[in-house]
């Protein structure tokens, strides 16, 4: 049996998947192939390194690009304070986040001592909206740390700048030395995992398989930047280019019915390449907490219906054995089998749709971070593998 590293779910027969990596800190061991949410990062570190863009203040200071480390910024401060401009132009209002690494290069008692993390007013005057500590500062000796942080526009932003740098206050005339890299500027009011430029839309989904990008550009996001399907227009849509799931096919996922649909709703969808039939998928009843897979030529073949409550995470799989049988799983449980099902006819590059039905209609208000399919019907053993692999992120 295939394991991915790292993590403890099944590989063989896999042809197609991604994990948003929802509510995971460690991107290390989590089932997580994502790099997140498309990042607007407007100026990257290497880009204000390159354009010298940086702005000083104070009485004593200087931004140097390191010797110490690669792309990386040396900034000096005493008695006033030093900073790098970031250009982000937004208007007043809008918000802007920062993430970056830091790490001191010596330390020197001051009276005061921090980050500046700020916008520039006409006066080049610095009003200090946030700020590591001095305290904080000094762990940093034994490493990087790092810092997120964010910044509103407001009446007195210059220029749509947000400036980054350090400040410090003594008259015994001690300097300090910060290191700054990993710098990432998104205009949003979260962060996104770090990358030291731009990720597109077709670039931040990455297949569990690690073989190729997904385009999220129908794809809303939360606060917390992960994907969502918003019940009204959001949707993502695949083609399996040269997968056969006719003789056995198993589609699985996590998900969470965010509202109660008024009318039955589609989960996930799989249909021939030009055609709205066949097809088969999850499908939500409507005005109740059931789930359910369907089989559809003309008659619909359905699984007895689960459930799964409004507002909570399920584990879901339904598994076509190639023989006539569907059967369907909630949260490592066999819910029910449906027997006499006729031989799938899905083509040799079927589609796949996420939070809409085959016709491009009956979008569902769902969160879905995880969405497989397999060539293969899973075993029960399998089914209760990934479901472990699962239950703890998202409580299930």
């Amino acid at each position: 049996m295939g394991i991915a590293r790292g993590t403890n779910i099944v590989m063989d027969n896999l042809v197609y998947g991604y994990d948003s990596g929802y509510n995971v800190a460690d991107n290390n061991t989590a089932t997580r192939f994502y790099p997140g949410e498309p990042t607007t990062n407007v100026t990257p570190l290497t880009d204000v390194m390159s354009t010298s863009n940086w702005t000083g203040g104070g009485w004593q200071g200087s931004i140097a690009v390191s010797s110490d480390y690669s792309n990386t910024l040396e900034i000096t401060a005493y008695n006033g304070w030093r900073t790098f401009a970031i250009n982000h132009g937004i208007t007043s209002g809008g918000t802007v986040s920062v993430s970056f690494q830091y790490r001191l290069k010596s330390f020197q008692t001051m009276t005061v001592f921090g980050i500046v993390l700020n916008g520039r007013n006409l006066g080049n005057y610095h009003n200090d909206l946030g700020q590591i500590t001095n305290s904080n500062l000094r762990d940093s000796q034994s490493g990087w740390k790092t810092f997120n942080g964010s910044f509103t526009a407001n009446n007195n932003t210059y220029g749509g700048e947000l400036c980054i740098g350090l400040r410090g206050s003594d008259n015994g005339g001690n300097t300090e030395t910060m290191y700054i890299r990993n710098l990432q500027v998104e205009l949003k009011g979260h962060q996104t995992p770090y990358t030291s430029s731009s990720r597109s839309s077709t670039a931040s989904l990455v297949d569990l398989k690690r073989t190729a990008s997904i385009n999220v550009n129908n794809i809303s996001f939360d606060s917390t930047g992960q994907p969502d399907y918003d019940g009204s227009n959001d949707y993502l849509r695949t083609t399996l280019s040269g997968v056969d799931l006719n003789s056995g096919c198993t589609i699985e996922g996590v998900l969470r019915r965010n509202t109660t649909p008024t009318a039955w709703r589609t989960f996930f969808n799989l249909k021939p390449t030009g055609s709205n039939t066949p097809f088969f998928e999850f499908r939500s009843g409507g005005n109740s907490q059931q789930i359910y897979a369907d089989y559809y030529n003309g008659t619909d073949y359905y699984t007895p219906a689960g459930s799964l409550t409004t507002g909570e995470f399920g584990h879901a799989v339904s598994c076509y054995d190639g023989n006539g049988n569907i059967k369907i799983y909630l949260n490592g449980s066999l819910v029910g089998t449906k027997t006499g099902v006729p031989a799938f006819a899905l083509g040799t590059s079927p589609v796949l749709s996420v939070g809409i039905a085959y016709s491009n209609d009956r979008y569902t208000d769902i969160s879905a971070p995880v969405v497989k399919v397999y060539d293969a019907a899973l075993s029960a053993t399998q089914v209760e593998q990934n479901y472990r692999a699962y239950k703890n992120r998202f409580n299930i």
